[in-house]
């Protein structure tokens, strides 16, 4: 899934910290994956955990905007629905001058 942290990661290493019930866990996901993993990671810790986030690199998304089954038209369409724009895409003339 897309908000709350949710879905789209993958734990690259796991490793015991330096108390009795430390963990420290990497891993990559998606930005838009992101919103909402604190609230969700205090939460499902009591407070107890913490995390910290740091740009590692970018990386195409496939499919073409314009076919409305590709990742990529997915990927617009669900931030469009999150932002509350409206489901159409915009088109160069939305945005041409019009005097």
């Amino acid at each position: 899934g897309g908000g709350g942290g949710g879905g789209g990661g993958d734990a690259t290493s796991t490793a015991a910290g330096g108390g009795d019930d430390a963990m420290l866990i990497t891993a990559q996901l998606a930005v838009r994956h992101s919103f909402g993993i604190a609230k969700a990671l205090a939460a499902e810790t009591s407070g107890r955990a913490f995390l910290q986030m740091a740009f590692s690199h970018w990386q195409l998304v496939p499919g073409a905007l314009d076919d409305g089954d590709s990742a990529v038209r997915h990927i617009v369409d669900e931030v469009r629905a999150r932002k509350q724009l409206k489901t159409a895409v915009p088109t160069v003339a939305d945005f041409a001058d019009r005097l």
